[in-house]
């Protein structure tokens, strides 16, 4: 998310972050109107683009809020039990 609003929104941007029993909570608030969209995982040749289905994959949550201002983007990923098992 971060690097979203590095590369994409151009603006000053600002991080929040909170762990709270078991959860870390990441947001991001910048001052680009163009929202993020979760894009299936492709055969490893896109430079970036993945960040969003990575959080979706391991069972966290996220979104966004639109703000006058731009918007703001979050996600929520759970301790050990959320984070799904290792894949052959």
């Amino acid at each position: 998310m971060v690097g979203n609003a590095l590369s994409h929104a151009a603006t000053p941007f600002l991080v929040w972050a909170e762990y709270e029993a078991g959860d870390l909570t990441v947001a991001v608030m910048d001052g680009a109107h163009t929202l993020p969209s979760l894009l299936p995982f492709d055969d490893g040749q896109r430079q970036g683009g993945r960040g969003m289905a990575i959080i979706d994959d391991v069972g966290g949550s996220w979104g966004l809020v639109k703000t006058d201002l731009g918007k703001i983007v979050w996600a929520t990923i759970g301790g050990p039990a959320d984070v799904p098992e290792q894949r052959a």
